[in-house]
């Protein structure tokens, strides 16, 4: 499967020997002076905290891919120069400073809207922030397992606040009106009257994963899935509010509070948190839930991103972070572009990836579609998946999987579906190629080629599967059948290397066929019937297409993108707008305007902003 396979290649990619040829570094004039132009998704990715600077920009801390930065409401987001640190939590000052904090690194702040980070953390201390807080003068506050720390000076000196009792981790820090400030711990409530200098404990024996003051009428504390505890008196007092439970909350201008629970509803109270209502949540449990000055809600549901809502939770909108792995891509004729990821489904496209609908049913627990196959005759779409064969005769509105004939094991995985020009359609898979002459309805066992991940199909017919080689006894090469697979044959010639496996097969559309390998491309020659590599200054490939102009695009481990414009004699390296961060390109695909789409391992879909000639 591409998921495992790109892990293994990436791990030889870092301890591999370096690429001797040196390919040309090319920068195309696009969108903003840059070829590539990160889409709006696969949406996905783990949001911890999600800070609200003003009504159109906010930032996303996310887990292990650092922060995020959307300016126009959470419609689109965009990677900021942040490392791929692993945040917990983020704010903002009045001046539009951005602070976050990784609880290995310490605590980070861009004042230049995230284009570069500097670390602050008061010397000699790892302070594993879990927590941050700034008041209405800019004085930072932070918390997590070495006690508070603040700062009067945008972060520049650090004290350490001098709390009653230590050995204490600080989840949450918040403020009211009159500075006074409140950081809930692991051992209950701490409160201090003149901006950090003294404190006092308000409530003891209560893990406080989260605080919300909401204005001057009352101070909450969120007992994670346990209570919500209520002070009316600046903390002198507690109460605990019976019948809500949850484990984040957020308040608007008007007062009112947002509860996220555990069972697919948020709460809502209008009073101060004396009567609750519900309303539907996108998801059964969120990290954090955050709602702008225009009433606009914000929640972040693990693995799938970010939500919102402009109608009070009626309706919810996937938007935003494409913190997701692409394993395979196919567009049709009339540019609908689906995108398989890895463990969250089939998303579509019908704009080039300024906005993506999830295709595939929730029925369908953590889907990877490994290949998508679209036949344009009777559009039909097929996808190779960990859950076995999937059809679409809708433009993917609805799958149904394909069972007659095939392994009845439901977790049976296929890796790659193709179809030839008889309309029969080839599927790979664990146990080996199957074929349907009837449009998948049923199907026949054909051959076991042992562990193949690739497939392809020239215009004569012929089928090659690659062999992924598991052992030293292990075939080389390919299986060929030019008989609609009822006889197979070996053809090694050329990849009978060892550390030659063959990840990625394809034809271009003057039937030459390439073989993307773990050591590098090679190329078929039909007249010698024998592979020889190519001067493709490349080790692990993953990915090939070409456009209308014969432009051959080759994605690889690690490298980013080559492109070659003379049949593969020269090559250069096309990465400019890429986020490379060990980044691969699993998939590419070139839609009939020849605009070229790249599936990434960590960052969604990237377009050419222009067609490449």
């Amino acid at each position: 499967m591409k998921l495992l396979i790109s892990i293994l290649l990436s791990l030889i990619f870092l301890t591999s020997c370096i690429i001797d040829k040196t390919p040309i570094v090319v920068t195309l004039p696009g969108e903003n002076g840059v070829f590539w132009k990160q889409t709006a998704g696969p949406y996905g990715g783990t949001i911890m905290d999600i800070a609200i600077y003003s009504s159109n920009e906010i930032y996303a801390a996310t887990q292990y891919n650092g922060v995020f930065r959307s300016a126009d409401r959470g419609k689109t987001w965009t990677k900021t120069g942040s490392e791929k640190a692993s945040l917990e939590v983020i704010a903002t000052n009045s001046q539009g400073h951005v602070f976050t904090g990784d609880p290995d690194i310490g605590l980070l702040r861009s004042v230049d809207k995230g284009k570069s980070w500097a670390l602050i953390t008061p010397d000699s201390v790892n302070i594993h922030v879990h927590a941050i807080g700034i008041n209405q003068s800019d004085h930072i506050f932070i918390g997590g397992f070495r006690g508070i720390y603040f700062s009067r000076d945008n972060g520049s000196i650090w004290k350490k606040a001098n709390l009653s009792e230590d050995n204490h981790i600080t989840h949450s820090i918040n403020f009211n009106s009159n500075g006074h400030v409140f950081a809930g711990t692991n051992k209950g409530i701490f409160r201090s009257l003149d901006e950090g200098v003294t404190w006092a404990k308000v409530l003891d024996s209560v893990r406080v994963s989260s605080l919300l003051v909401n204005g001057d009428k009352a101070i909450f504390a969120l007992e994670e899935f346990e209570a919500v505890h209520r002070s009316t008196d600046n903390g002198n007092s507690w109460q605990k509010l019976s019948g809500v439970i949850g484990n984040c909350f957020t308040s608007n201008l008007q007062g009112d509070i947002f509860l996220g629970s555990l069972d697919s509803t948020i709460w809502i109270s209008t009073d101060n948190g004396n009567n609750w209502s519900s309303i539907r949540s996108p998801s059964i449990y969120l990290t954090t839930i955050s709602i702008n000055d225009n009433n606009r809600i914000f929640s972040a549901v693990p693995d799938k991103g970010i939500f919102l809502s402009d109608d009070y939770g009626n309706t919810w909108d996937q938007r935003g972070i494409p913190l997701i792995r692409v394993l395979s891509l196919a567009v049709s004729s009339s540019n609908q572009l689906f995108a398989g990821t890895d463990n969250y489904g089939i998303f579509l496209s019908g704009d080039k990836g300024n906005y993506w609908k999830r295709v595939t049913p929730d029925t369908y627990s953590l889907l990877s579609a490994y290949s998508i196959e679209i036949n344009e005759r009777n559009g039909y779409v097929f996808a190779a998946t960990n859950h076995g064969l999937l059809r679409s005769t809708d433009n993917g509105g609805s799958w149904h999987k394909l069972v007659n004939g095939l392994p009845p094991d439901p977790g049976y995985v296929f890796f790659d579906v193709e179809h030839n020009s008889s309309e029969q359609v080839f599927a790979l898979g664990q146990a080996g190629v199957y074929r349907s002459q009837n449009n998948g309805e049923s199907w026949s066992f054909l051959f076991n080629p042992g562990y193949s991940l690739s497939m392809a199909i020239d215009q004569h017919d012929q089928i090659f599967v690659g062999i992924f080689r598991t052992s030293p006894l292990s075939p080389y090469g390919l299986y060929t059948s030019t008989d609609a697979g009822n006889t197979w044959t070996n053809l090694p010639a050329g990849l009978d290397s060892a550390d030659v496996n063959v990840t990625e097969l394809y034809i271009r559309t003057n039937n030459e066929m390439y073989a993307g390998t773990s050591n590098g491309l090679y190329k078929f020659d039909r007249d010698k019937a024998k592979f020889e590599k190519t001067n493709a200054p490349v080790h692990h490939v993953l990915s090939i297409t070409e456009n209308s102009a014969s432009v051959l695009f080759v994605g690889t481990v690690g490298n980013g993108l080559y492109i070659s414009k003379d049949g593969d004699k020269m090559w250069e390296l096309l990465n400019d707008g890429l986020i490379m961060d060990f980044t691969n390109i699993e998939a590419l695909t070139c839609n009939s305007q020849d605009i070229v789409f790249a599936g990434t391992s960590n960052y969604g879909v990237f377009r050419s902003s222009n067609p490449l000639r």
